[in-house]
């Protein structure tokens, strides 16, 4: 099997494909040696041509000196300090501070996901705070930088979020608010801007989110 897939370079795959085999019955292994069973025999019988192989891999090229690597360029956001966000969410209700320096810690720790999910009783107090903590840390107070949006149980896939073509007019795509608030946010990089899904959990999050999901892995 290894000389028909070059690419293998251990016997990982063989071993699982040989494990495969035992299964359902095809061969027999007593740890050293391995022998068709009846039924293995019998497939075996209508095989009537040679399996072809892959062909063979071109060396590797070994670089001698490793390329230069280029620093992605990074927009830092502007932030309050701590303490101005800790008194912003207080005047919303009361919440632990650490319970808020916990929120702020994980929605900053990465450079590029900002995202978080929290989770409680319902009627805890989860989309006052994520409110609260969105409006202390925003720059200005249009309102434009906070976007709050209900969850529906019908949401199966993007289009709730990133819009959609029109099915009557294929010449025309439908934009959602949340479209229009990630342009918003596109062109002040340097501006927070929180969007915050309610009730996220009322539909399947890795269907409606996941073009998002896989922007916030891949960069």
């Amino acid at each position: 099997m290894m000389r028909a897939n070059p690419g293998w370079t251990t016997d990982f795959q063989p071993s699982s494909i040989r494990a495969w085999l035992k299964s359902l019955g095809l061969i027999a292994y007593d740890g050293g040696h391995v022998d068709l069973t009846e039924q293995g025999r019998r497939w075996a019988e209508r095989i009537h041509w040679t399996p072809e192989a892959l062909p063979a891999l071109e060396p590797e090229v070994i670089e001698t000196e490793p390329p230069a690597l280029v620093a992605e360029p990074v927009t830092l956001v502007s932030l309050p300090s701590v303490q101005v966000i800790l008194s912003g969410v207080q005047e919303a209700g009361t919440f632990p501070r650490e319970l808020v320096a916990q929120l702020h810690s994980g929605l900053w720790s990465h450079r590029r996901r900002h995202f978080a999910v929290l989770t409680g009783l319902s009627g805890s107090g989860k989309t006052l705070l994520a409110r609260a903590y969105a409006r202390a840390i925003t720059t200005t107070d249009a309102g434009g930088e906070v976007l709050t949006l209900p969850v529906h149980p019908g949401w199966h896939d993007p289009g709730a979020l990133l819009g959609y073509v029109n099915p009557l007019r294929g010449e025309t795509y439908v934009r959602t608010p949340f479209l229009e608030f990630l342009q918003r946010a596109v062109a002040v990089p340097a501006a927070p801007y929180v969007a915050v899904l309610d009730e996220m959990n009322l539909s399947h999050p890795e269907q409606y989110m996941a073009p998002l999901l896989s922007a916030m892995e891949t960069g």
